[in-house]
């Protein structure tokens, strides 16, 4: 018989009769921060550019970064897709994916491309689902 056989046996057969233990405390990769600390460190340690790149609404609130993305595309030379990845600090694959999400609310775009930088634009927005349910327009 093989003697590293015989060691393994040796050892199953060791864990076999020791007693359960208390099952480990599970560690976490990260401890949870108490509310308090969280919410002022969390300010203090929002960048300054990254408040001050998106222009604040009448309300106070920031606007939302599909919203940013909008304003960009309905300039009128449009926005290349390295200016709203800057913008909204996504990767290009997430920007190109809140194009189709604009696309499927209704938003027309446009895609041109120049001196090889492909530049989208917002065309129009179709209201087909308000014009169908305002009784006004129907009339």
């Amino acid at each position: 018989m093989n003697t590293d056989t015989t060691e393994t046996l040796a050892a199953a057969e060791d864990s076999a009769e020791k007693p359960a233990t208390q099952p480990r405390k599970r560690r976490m990769a990260r401890e949870p921060k108490p509310q308090e600390a969280s919410a002022s460190t969390a300010a203090e340690a929002a960048p300054l550019e990254a408040t001050a790149r998106r222009p604040a609404t009448p309300s106070g609130t920031q606007p939302t970064k599909i919203a940013v993305v909008l304003g960009l595309l309905t300039r009128r030379e449009g926005a290349t897709l390295e200016q709203m990845v800057e913008v909204t600090g996504w990767l290009p694959h997430t920007t190109r994916a809140a194009l189709t999400g604009l696309r499927k609310k209704g938003y027309q775009l446009t895609s041109a491309k120049a001196d090889g930088v492909r530049t989208y634009r917002v065309i129009e927005k179709h209201d087909e689902v308000a014009e169908a349910s305002d009784p006004a327009a129907a009339e």
